[in-house]
């Protein structure tokens, strides 16, 4: 199954599965111009580095989601920093091998 992921480094957590306008577009572009079945969005956000599926598309088919990379925000030193955003890189790749 082919999937098409796009990085944004800005902050979509507005809400739960939304995607906004634009990028929604964006990457239904893409998953359809590479024949994909799915496509995503890869972020930056505060609170979660969980997979989120933001639906499926009628037409010619497939389906969105948004897959947040989670940056600590509220650390005490720079080796708690460390250890946190290790821990959000690994369920953030463990995220990524289960999609492709």
């Amino acid at each position: 199954m082919s999937t098409v992921l796009d990085a944004k480094y800005k902050m979509l957590d507005n809400s739960e599965k939304g995607i906004n306008r634009g990028d929604r577009y964006q990457i239904i572009s893409y998953l359809h111009v590479l024949a994909a079945e799915r496509a995503g969005l890869a972020f930056p956000s505060k609170w979660k580095s969980d997979y989120v599926h933001a639906g499926k598309l009628d037409g010619f088919g497939g389906s969105l989601f948004k897959l947040p990379l989670m940056i600590p925000q509220n650390v005490e030193s720079y080796d708690e920093f460390v250890t946190v955003i290790q821990e959000s890189e690994m369920s953030f790749t463990s995220s990524l091998i289960e999609i492709f």
